[in-house]
């Protein structure tokens, strides 16, 4: 909040002049480089322990390394050869198998071509339609187009004749035909030329090897089998036109830092207009929280032991923060723990945003206005998220590139869709002319982790926190119930629908308070009202405790917002006040909620009332970080008797206390209130974090999730007690699914919910693409689309994209938008919604919407999509080769690392769901080859043939082709990991 010292806590000109910007004394590193230097030290086995000098020895005779397997913190195991993921209990049984056998042969094998060597005087060439495509002889068709790859068979030898006994490959697919039957004898010296006929009718890529085996002409049972990879794209207008994009092969994006000369002075910005009234008082001070330098240094060595530039008393300190990291989470260490955790993640974060610098850039003057205009690609997309009040630097760059040696700080005064209105001090506008090139360093606003450390300070001041944030049966309901019977029915606000029995339930233990001190939790799985649920209790609240005060809060503005408008339909404007932050776009406030928002009638522009006025308020409803205000103000202590959290697994456990500490009395003597709310799905996308040490000690794991994972009350039983799973005095789930046709919700409710969850959709909405014509099957609205693409990155990109994939997909969209549904309904644009994982394949998707003209269309990652629905949810997966699965494994990338992310995507959808991927690379995840299976098992599959299932015939012929090759001396343990960045959305809500 600018009301705060904007970010960074510099201050502004003030009559003071210019001086030098006060900088770390230490440099930061990328966390995810310095983890992976330190893990590849050495190579270790499946028990962890150290390898031995051979352990890199794959030859024939030896057995299989298990060291190529890495297990997963699910209990599942992934192989790094047959990319295939299977539970953990059955490693052993993979080890054995044909399908790890020919894993084995194919990677001893896999980088040798021996279609160019001379084995045995044979010698096979191939003549392909397309230059080499990755050693593959690459051939592209059209879809339906057929074409021909012609193989000339040499006999060299000037003696002996050979004879070839059989040509082709068990995998090639009904698409390829070999033409030329076997049984050809070769004289010395002759030649054959072979036909293979192709002919694709989906879009992808086919890659093989077609073998050819070969007697020694003497009636001999000695063979000789030589190989020749093939590659056969099916293609079309947009797979050639996006394909044409691509960078080079094997390129790497390393963050490098610059060492930048550091400029001898800083000038001070102008600061935005107030622009609105501040009477909020702020007795409670907001310290800086600084990164400490020895914590930096420490972060920038993963804390581990290196034995290089650290005293003793330092090493010591590290050793104990690491170990205290690594306990988990303690009431003891909880605020020593935690701070250290935000350390680390705003480390990363400073490395982070380096990636958004702009070098060589121009700004604009506006007109009359004293200001400069910066554009800034990504900005729409919070890439980076700058909000007003926020500040940047910027240096004069001569025309060789060199810097000027004053650095102009720049505050932020509006922030418009791609531009930045920026405020600088008059030395640098005197100096100013159009055209001017500038570099521009981008930094991190502070404002939220320093409510979060001052959360935690306040977490050791009231001891009795210990009773809420570390429940256990002894607590559990010892204050007593606020009213008599929490059973006892309730006049419910909303009647059509009426909460069904869950969500009464919910309701009535929330009002009575049975859980207290502890909290009480509403699990809320897709589509089941989670929040139609809290908002009936705080309904009921108010109506049932005329004393209570509640203070409503969730991570976001846009659930903050969906709780005000949901509570404004029963309770009056007096009753209900929404506090935005004084960084958020007044525009972006809904009509709806206006009327009681912190909002001067008269100026427009945001107000805090007096401490007096919003003690008045029964409901006071706004972000967590937000709630951080009203601490600073010092409200009495009780004076809010509930805290309510939507969506409380998206934040982190700080960001909660945030809304918690200094605001909610949970001492012994409350007997009016004290009474914690989270709603939720922990197995839905947690907190969005940077840095992989935070990520290692869990701060991605929210409050809510730690009580549901590790304390016994809230954990579900083993088996039912009075028909229940969970403990209902502390935690109601929800099992209504009020979204999705019951075909789309079966896999994640297999997954992730015990099976539990019961389809209570409108048919006439779920049922709307029943029948479409491109269904597999019309009854089923779900289709799993196998294309095999191809990754690709631009050269100024490391994001990934698939042309093949957004080929496929804009089929599918060209024959829904503005067509009628099979029940006769128009499906419109903003019926549809697209998720996909990477930045560079949402721009590529949405260049091709526009031309087309469909500009409501969504097309976003998971994250932007969390807590959403669309009538059609298509979801591309991008990824396509195995080699990239190591990467995206070590840097949380993609589907394939985050279950969340799976479950999230596959909910989404309420009449129709159609997942574009390579199947045989998704069924590296469990969950992926859950929803594969399943397709397959239902008939919802379209595209390429899947891979060949571990019991298929052709894996035989497959090992024994392979296995009469040359053996290689690979080692199918080492790793190549390149590092790579896709850059992720910003958080931009206070």
């Amino acid at each position: 909040m600018s009301g705060q010292g904007g970010i960074n806590g510099h201050g502004g000109p003030g009559g003071s002049g210019p001086s030098r910007r006060k900088r770390q004394s230490q440099f930061v590193v990328d966390q995810h480089l310095t983890n992976r230097r330190a893990g590849a030290r050495q190579t270790t086995s499946a028990d962890g322990a150290a390898a031995p000098s051979g352990a890199g020895d794959t030859s024939s005779d030896a057995e299989p390394p298990t060291s190529v397997l890495r297990e997963t913190s699910d209990g599942w195991s992934f192989c790094k050869l047959c990319k295939v993921a299977f539970p953990s209990s059955g490693a052993e049984a993979h080890l054995q198998s044909k399908r790890h056998e020919l894993g084995l042969l194919m990677f001893q094998q896999g980088k040798h071509d021996t279609s160019t060597q001379d084995l045995h005087n044979i010698r096979i060439t191939c003549e392909a339609l397309k230059n080499e495509m990755s050693g593959f002889h690459g051939v592209a068709v059209n879809p339906g187009e057929k074409a021909d790859v012609h193989f000339t068979i040499l006999n060299a030898s000037a003696s002996y004749s050979r004879n070839l006994v059989s040509w082709g490959c068990p995998t090639a697919g009904s698409g390829i035909e070999f033409v030329q039957q076997a049984g050809l004898q070769l004289k010395p010296g002759q030649s054959v030329r072979l036909q293979m006929k192709i002919c694709m009718a989906a879009i992808g890529e086919s890659r093989f090897y077609v073998f050819f085996t070969f007697t020694n002409g003497l009636n001999e049972p000695k063979f000789t089998v030589q190989k020749c990879p093939v590659s056969v794209s099916c293609v079309d207008d947009i797979v050639q036109r996006l394909g044409a994009d691509r960078a080079p092969k094997n390129r790497r994006f390393i963050q490098i830092p610059s060492h930048l000369p550091v400029a001898k002075q800083t000038v001070p910005g102008t600061r935005p207009p107030k622009g609105h009234s501040d009477k909020l008082e702020k007795d409670l001070q907001l310290k800086p929280y600084n990164l400490p330098g020895k914590m930096r240094s420490f972060i920038n060595r993963s804390f581990k032991d290196t034995g290089s530039r650290l005293d003793e008393n330092s090493r010591t300190e590290m050793c104990a923060i690491r170990q205290m990291c690594e306990e988990g989470v303690r009431y003891s260490t909880y605020a020593t723990r935690f701070s250290a955790l935000l350390y680390c993640e705003e480390a990363q974060m400073d490395v982070d945003i380096k990636q958004y610098n702009l070098e060589g850039v121009t700004m604009n003057q506006r007109r009359n206005s004293g200001l400069l205009v910066l554009e800034v690609p990504g900005l729409a997309e919070n890439r980076p998220s700058v909000l007003r009040g926020d500040h940047l630097y910027v240096r004069i760059m001569a025309a060789d590139g060199t810097l000027g040696d004053h650095e102009y700080q720049g505050f932020v005064h509006e922030v418009e869709q791609t531009r930045l209105i920026l405020g600088f001090h008059q030395k640098l506008l005197d100096q100013f002319v159009p055209n001017m090139k500038f570099r521009v360093e981008f930094v991190n606003n502070r404002y939220p982790l320093k409510m979060q450390h001052r959360a935690l300070e306040l977490v050791e001041e009231q001891p009795d926190m210990e009773h809420l944030l570390f429940p256990s049966y002894d607590t559990i309901g010892s204050w007593g119930n606020l009213i008599t019977d929490p059973s006892s029915p309730l006049t419910f606000y909303t009647r059509n629908p009426a909460p069904n029995d869950e969500q009464a339930k919910a309701i009535r233990h929330i009002v009575a308070g049975t859980s207290r001190p502890a909290p009480y939790i509403v699990f809320g799985p897709p589509g089941t009202g989670k929040t139609f649920t809290i908002v009936e209790a705080m309904k009921q609240v108010v109506k049932c405790l005329p004393e209570a005060r509640i203070l409503a809060c969730a991570p976001s503005n846009s659930a903050a917002d969906n709780m005000a408008e949901k509570l404004r339909e029963h309770l009056s404007k007096d009753t209900l006040y929404r506090l935005n932050a004084a960084s958020r776009a007044v525009s972006t406030i809904p009509d709806k909620i206006r009327e009681f928002s912190n909002i001067d009638r008269e100026t427009g522009q945001f107000e805090y009332p007096r401490r007096s006025e919003l003690e008045k308020k029964k409901v006071i409803v706004c972000t967590l970080i937000t709630a951080g205000r009203l601490v600073s103000a010092r409200f009495l202590p009780g004076h809010f008797t509930h805290v309510f959290v939507d969506e409380a697994s998206q934040a982190t456990e700080p960001e909660s206390v945030v809304a918690i500490a200094g605001l909610l009395d949970v001492s012994k003597d409350m007997d009016k209130g004290g009474q914690l709310v989270m709603a939720g799905d922990p197995k839905q996308l947690g907190p969005i974090l940077r840095s992989p040490l935070a990520r290692q000690w869990e701060l991605d794991i929210s409050l809510m999730e730690r009580l549901m994972r590790n304390f016994p009350p809230f954990k579900r039983r083993q088996a039912p007690q009075g028909g229940e799973y969970y403990d209902s005095r502390v935690l109601t789930k929800l099992v209504k699914n009020y979204r999705s046709h019951p075909d789309i919700l079966s896999p994640s409710n297999k997954l992730f919910y015990e099976g539990e969850l019961l389809a209570y959709a409108d048919p006439l909405l779920s049922e709307r693409m029943c029948g479409w014509d491109t269904l597999p099957r019309t009854d089923m609205p779900v289709i799993f689309h196998a294309v095999i693409g191809e990754d690709m990155q631009e050269h100024n990109s490391p994001s990934f994209y698939n042309p093949q994939e957004i080929s496929v997909l804009m089929t599918y969209i060209d024959r829904l938008v503005n067509k009628r549904s099979p029940k006769g309904t128009l499906i419109k644009e903003e019926h549809i919604g697209i998720i996909t994982p990477y930045r560079k394949q949402v721009q590529k998707i949405r260049t091709e919407l526009r031309k087309r003209k469909f500009e409501a269309l969504k097309v976003g990652s998971v994250e932007e999509f969390q807590g959403q629905e669309r009538l059609i949810i298509f979801v591309s997966a991008v990824r396509s080769q195995p080699s990239f699965l190591q990467t995206d494994m070590k840097f949380g990338l993609g589907f394939l690392t985050n279950d969340k992310r799976f479950n999230v995507a596959m909910t989404r959808a309420k009449a129709l769901l159609v997942v574009i991927g390579n199947p045989n690379v998704l069924a590296c995840n469990r969950s992926w080859k859950h929803f594969i299976d399943y397709c397959h098992t239902e008939g919802a599959l379209r595209g390429q043939e899947l891979l060949h299932s571990d019991d298929d015939s052709s894996l035989d012929e497959l090992v024994k082709l392979w296995s009469q090759l040359a053996i290689s001396q690979d080692d199918p343990t080492a790793e190549e990991v390149s590092v790579h960045n896709d850059q992720q959305e910003w958080r931009r809500d206070q």
